[in-house]
């Protein structure tokens, strides 16, 4: 197994480092979208951005460049002139010269929503609601659809998206609730039922919450992750940072609403004990679970996960927006995520993406999901004034950078480098995962933060 991957980290380093003929141009994309009045111009290539000559619409630039931690990465802010159509091209200015490489775009776009329009234009041709997976991958796609719906003219369509998956699940029935990842279909069931009065739903919540409260709690009073499901062989007994997302969400939002105290009891102490064993006091990062049968971190590593500390920023942010700056919790959960966010800053690049491997910049790749649900967690935090005014900002900045790097389709346009299911193993590992355009729980994310900016001038 040991000669497998160091195998596999031979290609995946060979793939990475730029092994490519000429220059990639990363950002912006082919026939690519940008917000704003600006782009950060991303290219990978064997050569130093200085042998290349650069032109905007046929007007020669002179970018300052900095280079990324990822391999033969450059990078550039260019102001365009106007809103519009625009051409990048990079001419050799080595050698024989001639155009190496051309990049048309556009910048004429309104806001978030509008971005957001053009990637679900895409995604939701993909496949209809019915066959979506009651299961977290469909979860985090399906919530934040239906909370985005309110600021879209799209609205309608995507509420009818959401309720189809409903309905379907109430025709067939749900899948055994019977793991963490099982829950979070009720997020958007709830979100119907208290945000429009369609509680056709309800019943699939209270199986939810019926799981919630009635299982088998484990030695530290969590839910175990992996519940009643064959990877529980793997990890029999374990906590994982997904869970404050997957099932306590849930559990706070409806015991919250509906003064259910055994229900609040669980999961209000559900933040304290995950920070307790997860967080790491030297980074102030989250590792990816615990293994309680062994007592140890996992990964062995201790390596922290991007999307995992994501998750843990957007569910806590949640759950302070839930209980209120009255609850008894608030100042305790406004601590763990003041605390994460601080910590997971210092590691942004200035491409406004994390890496995967979020302690170890450019040892892996750029992940899309993750970067999206930190930027939502530190847009809604500044709004809010539990960061400082900056962070908005930097949630923007990541915003266009996502954007900038959709790809066009004849339908609309795909959320690109979403990383693939990962479970608790080491950095290498993480490093190998593949991603994949359009995999929903990153669209969710993509969405979440889209929402959030609904309004703001880029």
């Amino acid at each position: 197994m040991k000669c497998i991957a160091a195998a596999l980290s031979v290609v995946f380093f060979l793939i990475s480092s730029g092994c490519q003929v000429g220059p990639e141009v990363l950002s912006p994309t082919e026939d690519g979208i940008v917000i704003g009045d600006s782009v950060k111009f991303i290219f990978r290539g064997m050569i130093e951005p200085d042998s290349y000559r650069i032109y905007l619409d046929d007007t020669e630039i002179d970018p300052e460049w900095q280079q990324e931690a990822f391999r033969n990465r450059w990078i550039s802010t260019i102001e365009l002139p106007s809103r519009g159509a625009h051409i990048l091209r990079l001419e050799s200015s080595v050698g024989s010269s001639g155009t190496v490489k051309t990049v048309s775009f556009r910048n004429d776009l309104t806001g978030s929503v509008a971005a957001a329009d053009l990637n679900l234009s895409h995604v939701l041709n993909l496949k209809e609601p019915e066959h979506l997976e009651w299961n977290w991958t469909s979860a985090i796609f399906l919530y934040p659809l239906a909370r985005i719906a309110e600021h879209s003219e799209h609205g309608d369509q995507y509420l009818d998206y959401v309720r189809r998956f409903h309905q379907h699940y109430m025709d067939v029935g749900t899948p055994p609730i019977n793991l963490a990842d099982a829950c979070p279909s009720a997020l958007s069931a709830y979100y119907l039922a208290g945000e429009y009065g369609e509680d056709f739903a309800m019943p699939n919540v209270e199986k939810v919450i019926n799981y919630i409260k009635t299982v088998e709690l484990n030695s530290i009073g969590s839910i175990d992750h992996l519940g009643d499901n064959w990877e529980s062989l793997f990890y029999p007994s374990s906590i994982w940072v997904d869970s404050l997302m997957m099932w306590v969400l849930i559990a706070v939002q409806v015991g919250v609403d509906t003064s259910d105290q055994d229900l609040l009891d669980l999961a209000l102490v559900q933040p304290g004990l995950f920070a307790e064993r997860l967080r790491d006091p030297a980074s102030g990062l989250f590792f990816h679970a615990w293994d309680l049968e062994n007592d140890q971190l996992l990964p062995l590593d201790n390596t922290s996960w991007l999307r995992g500390n994501g998750w843990v920023l957007t569910a806590i942010l949640e759950m302070i927006s839930a209980i209120g700056p009255d609850h008894p919790r608030y100042a305790e959960f406004t601590s763990i995520f003041v605390g994460l966010a601080q910590a997971i800053l210092p590691h942004r690049q200035p491409s406004g993406y994390w890496d995967t491997v979020l302690l170890q910049p450019g040892f892996a790749y750029e992940e899309s999901s993750g970067s999206a649900l930190v930027s939502y967690a530190f847009a809604k935090a500044a709004r809010l004034g539990l960061l400082p005014a900056e962070f908005r900002e930097y949630a923007k900045e990541t915003f266009a950078g996502i954007v900038a790097r959709m790809k066009k389709h004849t339908d609309g346009y795909s959320m690109e480098e979403i990383s693939f299911g990962t479970n608790p193993f080491n950095s290498l590992v993480y490093s190998l995962v593949p991603t994949f355009p359009d995999l929903l729980y990153g669209n969710g994310a993509f969405l979440l933060l889209a929402e959030e900016l609904s309004g703001e001038s880029f």
